[in-house]
């Protein structure tokens, strides 16, 4: 029971660790949309206008990876991938706390890769972002209240269980340390007089009753 009920303590802090790290990561995504917009909205416009002038997907894929690998064009540099498809890019933004470092992991740690839909303006995404955000905080208000009374449930199972098998642990002790009565090995039963009555289990044991 105890070990059951650790269980589900573990659980619901990997589960509500995992809704806090989501969280945070819709935030960070929203507001480094907004703070960016400028150059999100014109990544959004190049690749859209590219896309209703008939361009090929390979073909619009070759132009972004040239611009920003060849030509060093700033808006091309922040598109990491197209998911055309799906509608959506993923961008490469730098976080607000960035600083430069020559590091290549330190670097890494400086960009945060976005998804943003091509349907959408740069302040639409980072609305729907933001809009995500508050979801994933509701829920995980209401996933809190559901688990506290869930631990609260599974302790009293716990609890009782624990009580049960306590006492059928006493029972048990009680019963182990009644010495049996010499007759017990025997058919046997008392009548409504008091007479004890004994049969034998088979021939021997018949023997052994006259006997005694």
């Amino acid at each position: 029971a105890e070990q059951r009920l650790e269980k589900i303590r573990l659980d619901q802090e990997k589960r509500f660790a995992s809704l806090i790290e989501q969280q945070e990561s819709l935030l960070e995504e929203a507001q480094l949309v907004e703070m960016h917009a400028d150059m999100v909205e014109k990544a959004l416009q190049v690749v859209n206008s590219a896309l209703d002038s008939g361009m090929d997907w390979d073909q619009l894929e070759d132009l972004v990876e040239l611009e920003a690998r060849q030509n060093h064009n700033p808006v091309a540099m922040l598109i990491h991938k197209l998911d055309l498809e799906n509608d959506q890019m993923v961008m490469r933004l730098q976080r607000e706390d960035a600083y430069d470092d020559d590091d290549e992991e330190t670097d890494k740690a400086r960009f945060l890769d976005v998804t943003v839909s091509l349907n959408e303006t740069a302040h639409g995404n980072a609305k729907a972002m933001f809009a995500k955000y508050r979801a994933s905080k509701e829920k995980s208000k209401k996933t809190t209240e559901a688990n506290a009374k869930a631990l609260e449930a599974a302790e009293e199972t716990a609890k009782r269980q624990m009580l049960e098998a306590q006492s059928r642990s006493a029972n048990i002790t009680l019963q182990a340390k009644r010495k049996p009565m010499w007759f017990e090995k025997f058919n046997w039963f008392i009548t409504t007089d008091n007479y004890l009555v004994l049969g034998g289990r088979d021939a021997q044991q018949n023997e052994q009753i006259v006997k005694r």
